[in-house]
């Protein structure tokens, strides 16, 4: 499965070379997360029911970090590509009203994906 190739750093298409498709699990699955973890709950018009409820539970004063991560992780599971997380870090700057995740995902051909998003 391919989709099409989004620059990490921007977001924007990677155009420079002309349009491209994502070409291995690891990256497809790397791209899917990161648009996954970056979607605020009812944030996109065709399915407001995908995103993560960062404005009910997390941008809030004094959020329940448990909470979060329980949040958090159940959304990186849902991605198909994705048999297990062993490892989750939350980094929560209340004052900035940032959070990054980084974690590492086990996909389902056995290849260790670690990552780290900001939302």
């Amino acid at each position: 499965m391919s989709d099409l190739y989004l620059d990490p750093a921007t977001h924007d298409l990677g155009l420079s070379d002309g349009p491209r498709l994502t070409s291995e699990l690891a990256e497809t699955t790397a791209q899917q997360l990161r648009i996954a973890l970056r979607l605020f709950l009812g944030e996109w018009f065709l399915d407001t029911r995908l995103g993560v409820s960062y404005y009910r539970d997390v941008l809030v004063k004094n959020p329940n970090i448990r909470i979060v991560q329980v949040l958090i992780r159940r959304r990186i599971l849902r991605n198909a590509n994705v048999e297990s997380v062993p490892r989750m870090s939350l980094d929560y700057d209340p004052a900035a009203r940032t959070l990054r995740v980084d974690f590492e995902a086990i996909l389902v051909d056995g290849t260790a994906l670690g990552l780290s998003v900001g939302a």
